[in-house]
């Protein structure tokens, strides 16, 4: 896929497919076979994909037929992606982007586009906290009499049995995951079954006409509010230091004051996110900030 073909692919989206393997190969092949049926179909005039692609899509402005500025999202095909569109249909505009329109398999998506489109960090934590805080609960609903979304407690249950092993994988003490895996078991135990955006951090709430910001690109779940605080704790980890120079500090502090916003546990929060951490591959360091501030609380 090259210049010629008016399209870019960013490194992080190389990665991920190389990652997912031959299937992911052979999508990223098709998609200009792709971008072209669809915008054919869905009479969409497309224009040269956004440097801000994330990690696991392709992402192109487009203009529908009726002159609608839009966003055509074509995700690399996994699963944490499938579930994107009854996400997004489900809270209907309610904190988030809409989606238009949406491929059978949900992996190609017709979305509003939020404009100008700056994401939430070109503001401080505090004004951050103050937009999460007002935007999290308009997310949080029911998931609806299908439930089509993963379960929370189950995907618990299973990154406690891997625990140790993606641990080990990335360099964390055996100690760390053992305290991970009793708190996945731990937090397992209740649920509350809100729908859940599932990877909410700054780079994911834009700026918008609509409502001042939206939420984008949800790899939803059915659980415990308290866990989609977890990205945006471990996105915030080295930003911004206490006053004795520790991140975990920090981060404790953080914690609490959008936990507390938002009437949940902050010690529940923090344990989530160290349990995410490992479970997502988040990272080492991360990993280590998150432990210690969810055991000092």
């Amino acid at each position: 896929m090259g210049a010629g073909d008016g399209l870019t692919v960013s490194p992080a989206v190389r990665r991920t497919v190389a990652e997912l393997g031959p299937d992911a190969a052979r999508w990223l092949e098709q998609v200009p076979t792709l971008v072209a049926e669809t915008s054919a179909v869905w009479e969409l005039t497309a224009g040269r994909a956004l440097p801000q692609q994330g990690c696991a899509s392709v992402i192109l402005p487009v203009t529908t037929g009726e002159e609608v500025p839009a966003v055509l999202k074509l995700s690399v095909p996994h699963d944490e992606a499938r579930r994107e569109a009854d996400a997004l249909r489900r809270w209907n505009g309610g904190g988030a982007v809409r989606v238009l329109r949406s491929s059978a398999d949900g992996f190609t998506l017709l979305l509003e586009r939020a404009e100008p489109g700056h994401d939430l960090w070109v503001v401080g934590i505090d004004e951050q906290i103050e937009v999460l805080t007002d935007l999290l609960p308009r997310l949080w609903t029911s998931p609806g009499p299908e439930r089509p979304f993963r379960d929370l407690a189950e995907t618990a249950a299973c990154w406690a049995r891997q625990m140790q092993a993606k641990a080990a994988a990335m360099g964390v003490p055996s100690e760390v995951a053992d305290r991970a895996r009793r708190w996945a078991g731990e937090l397992a135990e209740d649920q509350p079954g809100r729908l859940l955006h599932g990877d909410l951090h700054p780079g994911n709430v834009l700026a918008a006409r609509r409502r001042p910001w939206l939420a984008i690109d949800p790899k939803p779940w059915v659980g415990d509010p308290a866990f989609d605080l977890a990205q945006v704790l471990a996105n915030w980890v080295f930003v911004d230091v206490g006053p004795d120079g520790s991140a975990a500090d920090a981060i404790r502090t953080r914690a609490s004051k959008l936990a507390d916003a938002l009437s949940l546990d902050p010690g529940r929060v923090l344990r989530w996110a160290v349990v995410k951490a490992i479970g997502w591959d988040i990272g080492r360091d991360q990993t280590l900030v998150l432990d210690e501030a969810a055991r000092a609380s």
